[in-house]
């Protein structure tokens, strides 16, 4: 039997039985549309980890603070001050630095009208705008005068300003509540898709001074990170040396001593997270997986079954002049058309599903070409292995016992 007449019998087959026949394709279903929303999600992650840190750039190096061991970890002289920033941002301390923005965050309480909003309050320098690469709707972003001012004037994220105000308000010129603070709005920034559509930016010394009054025994101001800015990849490995020299030397690190402070860059943060969304989408595909292994084992099953009640028309086939290797093919064929079939309708919806999801909510998915490809190749292998033994077991019963059924 040729290729054309496998197919055939084997649709002819499946057709006769089209409740069990589909009953099984819908365990392949459930298995494969569980399997690729996992593998969806798991790349829309990873996209958003991906434009999230294109936006900021891979020339971007982020100082924090941190506690040598055998350090207390309470001490204040562990944290970054105002005062570091400014030995950074010195004329020649930092070769190739294009800017150098200092950092406060913290969550706090937005309220204006009847309407009252749990988001992340950044303080910031001007330099941030140019830093975190940040483009606005509308408005303008915050000035130096308004940080040395201490001025109350704050910049919305969009979908901050979306959930504040109802539909066709204008945000600029009002003054929600920041912290129990009347804040005038200035600017309301572009949408990005990350965090930072859920923030209100306020200046810095205004937020540490006025708000959190969090500051050093001299008054300098306690800064959280800072993040400085170069023109090109290739000087950051460089740009990375210069701070560690300069903060160890303007916070008095002894030349034995541990820093007591990290500078990480963007790739680096980058690459840490990519393996953690790549760890997190193959635990999830993996527990969407279970799903298939029990199809595929339903898969089996309905072959055994199949078998045992198709004897006498094995028989007839080898009457017929049917070959061992064409009853073999023909439980192999029937298996992989369930399992692909299932495959189908199974990626199917989820192509929908992930059009909704993406429609009703923020929870990214991504439904590519090479994943639609995996789910097909990985539902017929499932129907190839799941047929395997139910084709042994009909390869193994020999023609002359097929024979006398009849």
């Amino acid at each position: 039997m040729n290729l054309v007449s496998h197919l055939r019998t084997a649709l002819e087959v499946l057709l006769q039985h089209r409740v069990r026949s589909g009953l099984t394709v819908m365990g392949i279903t459930i298995g494969i549309s569980s399997t690729v929303v996992m593998l969806a999600l798991g790349r829309g992650v990873q996209d958003q980890i991906e434009q999230s840190f294109s936006r900021a750039g891979v020339t971007l190096l982020t100082v924090i603070a941190r506690t040598p061991p055998g350090a207390p970890e309470s001490t204040r002289s562990r944290e970054l001050h105002w005062e570091d920033y400014e030995a950074l941002v010195a004329p020649g301390r930092i070769p190739h630095l294009v800017d150098a923005a200092p950092l406060a965050s913290s969550m706090t309480e937005v309220r204006w009208r009847n309407r009252q909003v749990r988001v992340r309050l950044l303080g910031v320098t001007a330099a941030y705008e140019q830093s975190a690469n940040l483009r606005l709707a509308s408005g303008e972003f915050l000035s130096d005068e308004d940080d040395r001012s201490m001025r109350l004037v704050a910049v919305l994220g969009s979908r901050l300003a979306s959930d504040l105000y109802t539909q066709g308000a204008y945000p600029l010129g009002t003054s929600p509540s920041v912290d129990g603070k009347r804040f005038r709005v200035i600017g309301v920034l572009a949408p990005t898709k990350t965090e930072v559509d859920y923030q209100v930016i306020v200046p810095f010394h205004t937020m540490q001074k006025r708000l959190r009054r969090e500051a050093t025994v001299s008054g300098s101001p306690l800064v959280d990170v800072i993040q400085v800015r170069v023109l090109d990849r290739h000087q950051v490995d460089g740009t990375r040396r210069a701070i560690q020299e300069v903060l160890r030397q303007h916070r008095g690190v002894g030349p034995l001593d541990q820093d007591d402070f990290r500078v990480v860059t963007q790739e680096a943060g980058r690459e840490a997270m990519r393996s953690i969304a790549d760890s997190l989408t193959l635990f999830l595909a993996a527990i969407a997986g279970i799903s298939l292994f029990v199809g595929g084992v339903g898969v089996t099953n309905i072959m055994l079954v199949s078998l045992g009640e198709r004897t006498r028309e094995i028989g007839i086939r080898y009457a017929v002049g049917a070959t061992v290797r064409d009853i073999t093919a023909m439980f192999l064929w029937e298996s992989v058309i369930l399992c692909g079939i299932g495959g189908v309708i199974g990626i199917s919806l989820c192509a929908y599903g992930v059009v909704l999801i993406r429609a009703l909510s923020d929870i990214p998915a991504q439904l590519s070409i090479d994943i639609v490809a995996l789910a097909l190749c990985v539902s017929l292998t499932v129907g190839l292995l799941a047929g395997i033994y139910p084709a042994l077991r009909a390869r193994r019963l020999a023609p002359a016992e097929a024979l006398r059924s009849l």
